[in-house]
Order: structure tokens, then sequence, then C-alpha cells
């Protein structure tokens, strides 16, 4: 074989070689890569938090009434609570098992002192007090809690 055939042939090759090269990058870029667009939806689809379901209220009724002891005098403590779920089965389950949650919330109750009712500290720890109870008997007489919050919508001490 001549030098020049040689050559050729080895040309030939090279050119072969780079055009497989261009055809594969161009195939892989436009059918492989994912497109711009499709990483911006994806990218906000997974920045979007998951729905958080609506709050679900209950209010104890009637409102607690409780004699606390103020130094010398006695005095009379009245306390509305509501509570909040996210799930309306919680709520079913709060229904099913309320007489003792509520027996359990008075002697809670009746055991408050005239200091925790005056500072604002203590009054949210008889909040926390208030969760922690109710979730503690939802616990033990169906296996889950689930009251997430409680609230105060009436405190009056006279």
């Amino acid at each position: 074989m001549s030098k020049k055939a040689i050559i050729l042939l080895v040309a030939g090759i090279f050119l072969m070689l780079v055009a497989s090269i261009g055809a594969t990058l161009f195939i892989a870029k436009t059918y492989l890569a994912p497109h711009p667009e499709t990483d911006a939806k994806e990218a906000a689809a997974a920045a979007k938090p998951a729905a958080v379901p609506d709050p679900v209220y209950f209010t104890i009724d009637p409102a607690f009434v409780v004699n606390i002891q103020d130094g010398a005098r006695m005095r009379f403590f009245q306390l509305q609570v509501d509570i909040m779920a996210r799930d309306p089965a919680v709520i079913k389950r709060f229904e099913k098992y309320q007489p003792r949650i509520k027996g359990e919330l008075t002697m809670l109750y009746g055991g408050v002192t005239s200091e925790q009712i005056y500072s604002p500290e203590g009054r949210v720890t008889l909040q926390k007090s208030t969760l922690d109870t109710i979730n503690k008997v939802l616990t033990e007489e169906s296996g889950e809690g689930g009251i997430q919050a409680v609230y105060f919508t009436k405190f009056v001490v006279q």
C-alpha cells in the first residue's frame, strides 16, 4: 500500500470517529438530558411543602370551675379550654373519652396555686400540662394521642 492510501485511510477513519462522537453527543443532549423547563417544574414541586390539613377545634363544655387557695382566702378559678387537632378522627376519639379527660383535668386544675395562675410562665406551664394530660389519657385509652394544641379562651379568677 502506498503512503498516500494509508494517509487517506487514517484520515477517513478519523473523520468517521469524529462524526460518530458528534452524533452521539447530539443525541444524548437532545433525548437523554433533562429539559430546563422540566427541571424548573420538578424543583418547584419539590420545594412546595406538603399540604397541611386544616385545624379542627373543639370546645370542652362546660368551662372548668375549681377552688384555689390564695393565702388565707379561697378563690374561684374558671377556665374555658379549647383543643386543636389536624385530624377529625382525633376529635372523635377525644369525645369518646371526654369524661375521663375532664376528670383528669379537674384534678389537675384543683391543684393549681395562685402563683401559677397569676404568672405568665405559670399559665404556659398549665397549658402544657393540660396538653400532656389530654394526650396521656388518649394514648392510654386508644393507643395514640393526637391533640396538637390547647387554648385557654376564658381565664377568670374571683
